[in-house]
């Protein structure tokens, strides 16, 4: 007959061991996502051999931890996604001198993600199933922060306003936040007139910003 000591003993390993392999298990996991987010940043195109390879791991691994290639790379973009929001958020939540400054911080902040993220925004775009694309770039652009933000600073800008040109002026700000993500997955183009040109980039938000001079 065991004793109680030696009872909470073995219980005590048990639960360490659960523990361990819990942690390892969230160790793995985290890891590979992290390359796939690597990964995402320049290519659309992410085979099974390139999570392993940059993760080093098995297929099984991948497998047991996501079900799926597809599923894990859905998660991932997810994660990207997730993370530009959040910067919003705190952008939002930042004191800026004028209308001005605040939608060009925003602006450069879209097009360093662009930039950044190339190969995410070309495998949301192309990729996924049309629904899933949509999805997903939707979150961004329809989230609260983000919208509710541009809007207010408009309408800062230009209270005399109708209902009319605001509107406008807003389609025209989203339509210049969301022409660089297209230019990335058509032309994926690092030239002259790339918004990763920083000079070109500065020059084109400030071309954009003009509108609410008008």
């Amino acid at each position: 007959i065991m004793s109680t000591e030696y009872k909470f003993q073995i219980s005590f390993e048990i639960g360490n061991s659960n523990e361990g392999r819990m942690k390892k298990s969230e160790e793995t996991t985290k890891k590979i996502l992290d390359a796939v987010t690597e990964l995402l940043k320049t290519n659309d195109n992410i085979t099974i051999k390139d999570i392993c390879d940059k993760a080093y791991i098995n297929i099984a691994a991948v497998n047991y931890h996501f079900g799926d290639k597809d599923t894990l790379i859905n998660m991932a973009v997810q994660n990207i996604i997730d993370d530009l929001k959040k910067q919003i958020a705190q952008l939002a939540n930042k004191e800026f001198k004028d209308t001005t400054e605040a939608l060009y911080f925003f602006m450069d902040l879209i097009y360093k993600f662009a930039s950044e993220y190339s190969g995410a925004i070309r495998y949301m775009l192309n990729s996924c199933t049309p629904s899933q694309g949509s999805n997903i770039l939707a979150q961004l652009f329809s989230d609260k922060k983000f919208t509710g933000f541009i809007l207010g600073k408009i309408k800062e800008q230009s209270p005399a306003d109708d209902e009319a040109k605001l509107m406008s002026k807003y389609m025209m700000i989203l339509s210049a936040f969301i022409f660089p993500m297209v230019c990335q997955y058509a032309f994926a183009d690092d030239g002259d007139f790339s918004i990763k040109n920083e000079e070109f980039k500065k020059e084109y938000i400030n071309q954009i910003l003009k509108i609410f001079t008008d």
